[in-house]
């Protein structure tokens, strides 16, 4: 099994997809504010329920994490090498959602949360890098709770495909109703300003579809009236919804972080819905801004912490239901 001090240089981070973005600098900082662990099999990382912070850094190995429940643990999420875990309660500060352990010998890095965050806003950009990696880590386990949920429901006939994608109409918002949905979030910096303002605006009439499971993602959206019905269509249960989003709520970022297919249906409820469309270059854009970067992936990785949750809650609701154990 490898040791601690096998792990004395940047390659092994360097390799894993979720540091790709990361400048050598910002990688060596990260490296230097987390300590190797070795685990064994069984080892229990985090407690479902237990407050805490640090989040951890596969280096090597595996972990499940799984729920109690009265029929027996379910499992919630399989990890591997590559993988960072725990990252949600150091975003959002809430107890752990699912008991960690260790299902082969690995190696760990540990995060020293206090030294980190005293670095934010310091080193220049080292706090956009590091959000973006908690948005790719957090996509990829949303869209295995996806997974999972289908696997759930395989055993039925497949779920019929709803209408036809509506394109939506255009709409000529003012620049001030567009900053207003940023402002009531928290994104009041000037140079988002300057980008909200010019960011399209489109009218989706009652029912219609914005965007499908399995379409290719080219942009996120942020509801500015109305609201959006997000969910999926399980074999042999039909649609299922996984949340209603109201205004300031962004919706159709998994795709952009991860390059995958879109992990969900969006349909306008009821009322209609009027969004704003930032586009991948719009996102580019933004990333370059420093003084609106990190303000915007802090409210995507708090979005995703919650959907996140939810989705751990409704796959062991379903579990539990259906007398897996």
């Amino acid at each position: 099994m490898p040791e601690p001090d096998d792990f004395h240089d940047l390659s092994t981070l360097r390799m894993f997809r979720v540091f790709e973005h990361f400048s050598d600098r910002h990688l060596s900082v990260l490296f230097q504010l987390c300590t190797p662990r070795t685990v064994e099999e069984g080892d229990e990382l985090f407690g479902e329920g237990n407050r805490g912070e640090e989040f951890l850094i596969l280096l090597s190995g595996g972990v499940s994490a799984s729920r109690r429940t009265m029929v027996g643990p379910q499992p919630v999420a399989r990890l591997r090498m590559g993988q960072m875990v725990g990252e949600e309660s150091f975003l959002d500060g809430l107890d752990r959602p699912a008991t960690v352990v260790a299902n082969q010998p690995g190696l760990v890095l540990r995060a020293d949360v206090e030294r980190l965050r005293r670095i934010f806003g310091v080193l220049q950009g080292f706090d956009v890098a590091l959000l973006r990696s908690f948005w790719l880590s957090l996509s990829g386990k949303i869209r295995q709770v996806n997974g999972f949920l289908a696997e759930l429901a395989a055993s039925g006939r497949e779920a019929s495909r709803p209408k036809e994608r509506a394109e939506g109409t255009s709409v000529d918002l003012q620049p001030s109703a567009k900053l207003g949905v940023f402002a009531e979030q928290g994104l009041s910096s000037a140079e988002l300003k300057l980008l909200a303002t010019t960011l399209p605006a489109r009218r989706f009439s009652p029912e219609s579809m914005i965007f499908f499971e399995g379409d290719r993602g080219d942009c996120l959206y942020v509801v500015v009236d109305g609201e959006v019905r997000i969910s999926r269509r399980l074999a042999g249960a039909g649609e299922e919804t996984l949340s209603v989003l109201g205004r300031g709520e962004v919706f159709g970022e998994m795709a952009l972080i991860d390059d995958l297919p879109r992990s969900a249906d969006a349909r306008a409820e009821a009322s209609g819905c009027t969004v704003l469309k930032l586009s991948r270059d719009d996102l580019s854009e933004l990333m370059e801004l420093e003084g609106a970067a990190p303000a915007f992936l802090q409210l995507l990785c708090h979005l995703l912490c919650r959907r996140y949750r939810a989705m751990i809650e409704m796959l062991v609701s379903r579990r539990v239901m259906a007398g897996v154990s």
